[in-house]
């Protein structure tokens, strides 16, 4: 009976040490093996999203350049003061050039804005399609921003090929005081 005994005490021990190795190390060890693989799983994640958002980082940087650009041409073609003497004067020219006949261009009163101010143009002119359609794109071709408001296009009355244009426009520019 004693030999049983040391056999059961040794056994009971032995279940014990199996039993504290799972409780006090397997246990924990195992928990610890999940909390690093769900923390290793968000930094995966993390680094996904960095990388996907660091590919984004040059395109963001083409279209920072691009807007820079705009900004520059828009900056550009909005002149400092009116001159509205000089860009008179290149309607005028620019309508001599394509032959248009009957010419107006008359200019109303400016409307004056916190940073930019306008100049509504009236301008009327007579001429053949295809010359006031090159009229046309040589205004957009201008260094100063012109933008078209109204357009009437109408065939003379003898039907001679000749359009009459009626067209109201609008320039801009800054005011010398804001600098």
């Amino acid at each position: 009976m004693h030999l049983q005994r040391k056999q059961i005490v040794i056994g009971l021990s032995a279940a014990v040490i199996i039993v504290c190795c799972l409780v006090f190390v397997h246990i924990p060890m195992n928990l610890k093996v999940r909390t690093l693989r769900s923390r290793q799983g968000v930094a995966e994640l993390f680094i996904r999203q960095v990388e996907a958002q660091s590919g984004r980082l040059s395109q963001m940087a083409g279209q920072r350049d691009e807007l820079s650009r705009q900004v520059e041409k828009y900056e550009s073609s909005v002149p400092q003061g009116r001159n509205l003497g000089e860009f008179l004067q290149v309607i005028a020219a620019l309508m001599d050039k394509y032959e248009l006949k009957d010419q107006s261009v008359k200019p109303e009163n400016e409307i004056a804005a916190d940073r930019i101010n306008c100049i509504p143009i009236d301008m009327h002119c007579r001429g053949k399609l295809a010359r006031l359609f090159e009229f046309y794109k040589s205004l957009q071709s201008l260094d100063r921003l012109v933008r078209i408001e109204k357009l009437k296009l109408e065939n003379d009355r003898e039907l001679t090929g000749e359009v009459s244009m009626e067209t109201r426009a609008i320039i801009f520019y800054r005011s010398r005081n804001q600098l």
